[in-house]
C-alpha cells in the first residue's frame, strides 16, 4: 500500500516512556477510512519500534487504537 503525497494527514500524538501513540484524523470518505483502518492494522501487526525503543501505535481519531494480545497494558 502506498500513500500518495497528495494526502495531508491531520494527527495528534502522545508520547510516553513505553510508546508513542499517533491518532490520525479520519477522512470524509468511507473508502479512504477503510484504507486507513487497514494501514493501522498492518502497523499493529508489525509492532514497530522507534529508534529509542518505544513502540509506535497508530490509530484513527475517535476509535480505539488497534492492539494485539501481546500489546495489552499492565494496570498497576
Amino acid at each position: 500500500m502506498q500513500v500518495s503525497s497528495a494526502y495531508r494527514f491531520s494527527f495528534s500524538y502522545q508520547g510516553g516512556p513505553e510508546s508513542v501513540e499517533v491518532e490520525l484524523k479520519p477522512f470524509n470518505d468511507r473508502a479512504l477510512n477503510r484504507d486507513l483502518e487497514t494501514l493501522c492494522a498492518k502497523v499493529a501487526q508489525g509492532q514497530p519500534r522507534l529508534p529509542d525503543g518505544r513502540r509506535l501505535l497508530l490509530g484513527i481519531q475517535g476509535t480505539s487504537l488497534p492492539r494485539l494480545d501481546g500489546q495489552e497494558r499492565a494496570v498497576a
